[in-house]
């Protein structure tokens, strides 16, 4: 009887493998997916920045009642109507949705292949009625397409993802957790008081800030704390261009030092002044104690919130976040029309303007970080807004404009969109 050939055997387990390898992208590949394709929406629009705000409401609530629990009721739809734009703007095309039930919730993601003929459809289970204090909920089942996955495997390998994209510093955050519950549209995440505070989670996020942009947060708080030293009497007010170049200048002399890059100098620049913006400092992010410097009120077309909705639309596209800046500058202006301080489509228009600001830094951040370090005149950078329609109470909106999609809206929107488009700034495409 003839020997057998030594490689008979790894030449059978390799032959298994590749079935088994083909077997399971047959299973975990589907020519469809598993959820529908967005429809935007008033309530889609209109729900992250109205539920931002009420969540803040909750907590000073809770700070007026003395022994009250803390923690937050999220609502189902504005997690989804952060979570879907977060993920669309890492893959064009991918989808999510979370459903809450009673003590479960699901969470089904679908991602796009290169081709687009085939999609990864992702579900995952978790059981929200098991108390597991300083931990996630537990993750029950999970299924990619019609393959089963051990739940224990996705959840190492979602940790080891989140070490790798964000350090060690994002497992502080579920030490600060208590407690979770879920009811149908609604979940609930508690602490203990004295275990967490505002400075505490600032801190941590400032941890998961990538190194160099945190040494670049580090050197623009710096720098703007310098500004804000020097003895002016009276209020101060500076021009967003202004600004900006006052902080890109340095930035652009450490990058051609070799000391950094333009990368993370750019949009540490740009979260600096969106903070201050709005009266915060980035010294939290940075476990840094916070000052209390003379103000220095940014402007932007000579008003403050044309430099608030700017700088911080500028931040989020820069982050690549541009469709929930837009939800969040339209949700706002939706929610001020129905009682606040109206519709404006100028507030819009710096919302537009700020993320076309973040779009190209984030195209070219060395020419970007180089025109803002050299100066840039404000109509170079910021529309004509004074002509745009505002304060607008929602019945106004709706029959002059026909609401969100009607034709006047979208005549306002082209017009802003133009004007845009032909600023000096904007017009090589990034």
């Amino acid at each position: 009887m003839p020997n057998s050939s030594p490689w008979r055997w790894p030449r059978r387990l390799l032959a298994l493998s590749l079935i088994a390898l083909v077997a399971a992208a047959a299973l975990a590949l589907q020519t469809a997916p598993s959820l529908p394709a967005p429809e935007p929406s008033l309530g889609h629009t209109s729900g992250p920045w109205a539920h931002a705000q009420r969540w803040l409401q909750q907590l000073r609530d809770q700070r007026q009642r003395p022994g009250a629990q803390p923690g937050l009721w999220l609502a189902e739809a504005d997690l989804n109507a952060l979570i879907a734009p977060a993920l669309a703007s890492v893959r064009p095309g991918a989808r999510a949705h979370l459903s809450l039930g009673p003590d479960v919730a699901q969470l089904r993601g679908n991602w796009p292949t290169a081709g687009g003929a085939l999609w990864l459809n992702l579900d995952l289970r978790f059981d929200i009625a098991e108390q597991r204090p300083g931990l996630w909920p537990r993750l029950v089942s999970a299924r990619l397409g019609r393959l089963p996955l051990p739940p224990s495997w996705v959840d190492a390998a979602a940790q080891r993802a989140l070490d790798s994209k964000l350090g060690p510093a994002w497992r502080e955050l579920p030490a600060t957790v208590t407690g979770w519950r879920a009811l149908p549209g609604r979940l609930r995440v508690n602490w203990a008081s004295d275990r967490v505070n505002g400075r505490q989670l600032a801190g941590t996020a400032g941890r998961l800030l990538p190194a160099p942009e945190r040494e670049a947060l580090a050197a623009h708080h710096s720098a703007w704390q310098a500004v804000l030293a020097q003895p002016t009497p009276g209020e101060r007010t500076w021009g967003v261009p202004q600004a900006l170049q006052t902080l890109a200048r340095p930035a652009l002399a450490r990058v051609q030092a070799g000391s950094t890059q333009a990368e993370p100098e750019l949009g540490a620049l740009l979260l600096t002044l969106a903070l201050h913006a709005v009266g915060r400092s980035p010294a939290p992010l940075l476990d840094q104690p916070s000052p209390n410097p003379p103000p220095l009120r940014l402007v932007m077309a000579e008003r403050d919130d044309m430099a608030q909705h700017f700088l911080i639309s500028a931040w989020l596209s820069w982050q690549g976040n541009e469709p929930l800046a837009r939800a969040l500058g339209l949700g706002k202006e939706l929610a001020d029309a129905r009682g606040g301080s109206g519709f404006s489509f100028n507030d819009l228009a710096a919302d537009d303007a700020g993320s076309a600001l973040g779009r190209h830094a984030a195209a070219d951040p060395a020419g970007v970080l180089a025109a803002l370090a050299i100066g840039v005149a404000e109509d170079s950078l910021f529309p004509r807004v004074d002509d745009l329609p505002e304060f607008l109470s929602e019945g106004t909106f709706r029959s002059r404009y026909g609401g969100v999609g009607g034709a006047g809206y979208e005549a306002e929107r082209r017009k802003i969109s133009d004007r845009i488009a032909a600023l000096p700034l904007y017009q090589r495409p990034p």
